[in-house]
Order: structure tokens, then sequence, then C-alpha cells
């Protein structure tokens, strides 16, 4: 089970962030019948904006990287981390086990509808990054061990 897990991972990771998150777009789009071409236009569309994210994060640290390190000399501080903020939610939906999450998040959610626990399919993955985030890290801190 686990070479079937790391496969999967190592496939998934392979595609990088903007193709999974508009492959699994897309995929979402047709689970809900929204139609073949608004599921590939909303891909498409996920990938993009994913790939503006990125572009404007890479941007502001190379900009920022010079001047935060002439602050560190200047004022003899030890500050070897650029950070962002929102920039981190990059990772969230760059990781391998981005799809292990999106799938278990829906695959509880629809046993909560099916048992009536609640009436409402939750599908707003984007709410989600905060702990993807923190998966992604996690990964990375591994060097992609967390299997």
């Amino acid at each position: 089970m686990d070479n079937i897990a790391a496969s999967i991972s190592a496939v998934l990771g392979g595609l990088g962030g903007p193709v999974l998150v508009a492959a699994v777009m897309c995929l979402l789009g047709l689970v809900f019948r929204a139609g073949v071409k608004n599921s590939v236009r909303g891909g498409i569309y996920a990938g993009i904006g994913l790939t503006g994210l990125n572009i404007v994060v890479n941007a502001a640290t190379g900009a920022l990287t010079p001047a935060i390190q002439a602050f560190s000399e200047k004022f003899h501080t030890n500050l070897t981390v650029t950070d962002l903020g929102w920039g981190s939610s990059g990772i969230a939906f760059s990781w391998p086990g981005l799809a292990f999450v999106i799938l278990g998040i829906l695959a509880v959610n629809a046993l909560m509808v099916v048992l009536k626990l609640t009436k409402t399919m939750w599908t707003d993955i984007w709410s989600i990054w905060h702990g993807n985030v923190l998966g992604g890290f996690v990964w990375a801190a591994t060097g992609g061990n967390i299997f």
C-alpha cells in the first residue's frame, strides 16, 4: 500500500501545482455536471491563476530578499527567511499530497450528506489552503517522505 501511495504521489507531484489544480478543478466540474466546456475552462483558469500567484510570489521574494539581507547586516540580526504572508499559499496547492487531501475532504463531506449530517456539499477547496500549507511544509521538511 505504501508503494502505491508513493507511486501516485510521485506522478501527481511530477505534474506541478498548476497542472494538478487545473485537473482537480476540471474533474470537480465534471463530477458536479458543470459541462465539459465550463469544467475545462474553470480548470484552465485555476491553473493560470496559480501560475500567476507563483510568478508574483517569486518576483516579490526576489525583490525583497536583498533588502532584507541588507537590513539584517545593518542591524546585526540573523534574518534568514523572507515571509510574504499569503505568499505561502503557493505551496498549499503545489505539494503532491494535495489530491489526497481534496479527495479525503470531498469523501468525508459526501458521507456526511448521505448520512444527513449536513445538507450542503462543501466544495470550496480554496478555503483549505491553511492546512495544505502545513502539509506542504512538512512534505518539504521531510524531503517528501511523509507516506
